[in-house]
């Protein structure tokens, strides 16, 4: 069949005798036996740039530690300060802060011996957690700071009931009225 008045397997003007193929080329950037250089391609090294991984930028990460650093750390100052400050008797007997449970809110002596029973657990579930989070902001790459947040929260919050659960026992001994949520003796 015929286009332009010309057999459809004859060339066109300009077109080469042969179909083109992409030239391959060996190490150093010189084309293999035989091949021709393609408009205006030099013979020297090949510098076609190789992408990298996507990756986050590091400022990312440390974007992300820093905030991880600052909670973690703030609730390891917290609860570090809460135990002490509960165990001497600073802390008296709230509805905010502290162990409230029935048994630790009875009275002023339940209260007291729950929070020294349970200063050591507290304390080193807030050393965790501060040390926790100095670990969040050294580390770079997203997977290591999630595996660190996941285990410090697990084990500071292992250590927090813990710590409550003796005090409860301990309060417990001292034995007294127990009283509600809203301060009424039952």
């Amino acid at each position: 069949e015929a286009v332009d008045g010309r057999p459809a397997n004859r060339r066109r003007p300009g077109q080469s005798r042969r179909p083109r193929r992409p030239h391959r080329r060996r190490a150093g950037g010189r084309p293999s036996g035989g091949e021709r250089h393609h408009r205006g391609r030099s013979a020297g090294p090949d510098l076609r740039v190789t992408p990298r991984p996507r990756t986050r930028p590091m400022t990312e990460d440390l974007v992300v530690g820093l905030i991880l650093f600052i909670a973690m750390a703030g609730a390891g100052i917290a609860l570090i300060w809460m135990a002490r400050a509960a165990a001497k008797g600073k802390l008296k007997r709230n509805r905010y802060a502290g162990i409230r449970t029935r048994k630790t809110m009875a009275s002023e002596e339940a209260w007291r011996e729950a929070h020294v029973s349970a200063e050591k657990p507290t304390l080193l579930a807030g050393v965790v957690s501060l040390v926790g989070g100095l670990v969040a902001l050294l580390l770079a790459g997203t997977t290591a700071i999630a595996i660190t947040v996941a285990v410090v929260t697990g084990l500071t919050l292992i250590l927090v009931v813990y710590g409550a659960y003796v005090g409860g026992e301990a309060a417990d001994a001292v034995g007294g009225q127990a009283v509600d949520a809203t301060g009424t003796v039952r």
